[in-house]
């Protein structure tokens, strides 16, 4: 038995007639007559009887007729159900606390979020600057959960081990490099690449001391540092030509003042300044929400494809 034989015996029922209901169901009439003789055959009934003045149900057949139209309207309610699967998917609401390093805060307001927001109108991100020197402390305490931030290769084993402690997941995002940020009215600005005396001769610009996990300091021995409260104030005064900055280069290079040509990037020609990968940190699933599950998952699929990486 299929379920057509059960809507095409309905739809005969309900016409009164096979030439009829052949039309409507848009089929030949021999091919709907012999779909029914199908089913009473196997039903060992007669359904219908037949003359000249059209089909009618038999005893047998209006019974049949009442419980295919009980089945075939249960059968559209499920379907419109399981059709509103999808709408509910896209109904996930509610808010999401989403810790970034400063680096990534910039990016993330102006291309995944909106993007989330896109696909998820009734999901609301709130967007917290964490540095990276707080950031497994903060997700440790339970403030987020979910977090982007950047690991250096020199570091990823010991970080990636913490993670794991914290039972929270991790997942590599993207591949990036240390590079110099300099004002494109500095001197060095039409340079390519910069040399060893050249990079030296540099002032630099970073966050507060406090700041400056161990990695960092290798950047600023025998160098005149200023030290600033946040990656806007940095940014705006390498603009102005007042000292260089190192930041990891695909974090940065869709900042505005790097877009509209108000600060350059350069590398090395004689080393590397270090390496590192965009990380995405996320708490078990069995502690995020829908909403928090959605944006893990937003973010897994679209991090490096936003970037425009070939």
């Amino acid at each position: 038995m299929k379920l057509d034989q059960l809507r095409y015996f309905v739809k005969v029922v309900e016409s009164h007639s096979f030439n009829q209901a052949a039309k409507e169901l848009y089929m030949t009439q021999p091919a709907l007559t012999a779909s029914i003789r199908a089913f009473e055959e196997e039903l060992e009934v007669i359904l219908l009887h037949r003359s000249k003045k059209g089909a009618y149900p038999t005893e047998y057949g209006l019974q049949v007729y009442y419980d295919c139209k009980t089945i075939l309207d249960s059968l559209e309610q499920k379907i419109e159900i399981w059709q509103s699967f999808r709408k509910e998917r896209e109904r996930i609401s509610g808010v999401v606390h989403l810790a970034a390093i400063p680096v990534a805060c910039n990016f993330m307001l102006e291309d995944i979020i909106w993007g989330i927001q896109k696909k998820y109108p009734e999901i609301n991100i709130s967007l917290h600057e964490v540095s990276m020197l707080n950031f497994s402390s903060e997700l440790m305490q339970g403030h987020y959960n979910i977090g982007i931030t950047a690991v250096n290769l020199e570091d990823k084993e010991q970080d990636l081990r913490q993670y794991d402690h914290m039972n929270f997941h991790s997942q590599v995002l993207l591949k990036d490099e240390y590079r110099i940020f300099l004002s494109t009215k500095h001197p060095y600005a039409s340079k390519l690449t910069l040399n060893k005396d050249e990079y030296e001769s540099l002032e630099l610009i970073t966050y507060s001391k406090k700041e400056c996990i161990p990695y960092f300091q290798r950047f600023l021995s025998s160098k005149q540092v200023h030290y600033l409260n946040s990656l806007g104030n940095i940014l705006q005064s390498i603009a102005e030509n007042k000292g260089a900055g190192i930041f990891l280069h695909q974090m940065l290079k869709n900042n505005w003042y790097v877009k509209n040509n108000h600060i350059c990037v350069k590398s090395l020609n004689y080393k590397s300044l270090g390496l590192s990968e965009h990380y995405l940190v996320w708490a078990d699933e069995s502690s995020l929400s829908r909403a928090e599950k959605a944006v893990v998952q937003f973010i897994q699929e679209n991090y490096a494809k936003t970037y425009n990486l070939t």
